[in-house]
């Protein structure tokens, strides 16, 4: 049925150069930590794990409006 959702969703976050066409880093999220409680600030620690190896090079991040925050800002 079109209508329902899918049971199962797999999200994949990528940091990558878009002129170049070059993956710097990619994350698979497979859902809710351990016994089953919600993570908290997931946005914050998605775009500091992706951009880690970047950190220090100054260049600029452009993220979708999941990520909006100000701690993550």
């Amino acid at each position: 049925m079109k209508s329902k959702p899918p049971k199962y969703v797999t999200k994949v976050w990528a940091a990558a150069e878009v002129k170049m066409l070059y993956l710097y880093n990619l994350q698979v999220y497979t859902g809710k930590l351990p016994g089953n409680a919600p993570e908290k600030n997931l946005e914050h620690r998605v775009v500091c794990d992706l951009m880690e190896p970047l950190f220090g090079t100054e260049r600029g991040v452009t993220t979708d409006n999941f990520f909006k925050s100000v701690t993550t800002a």
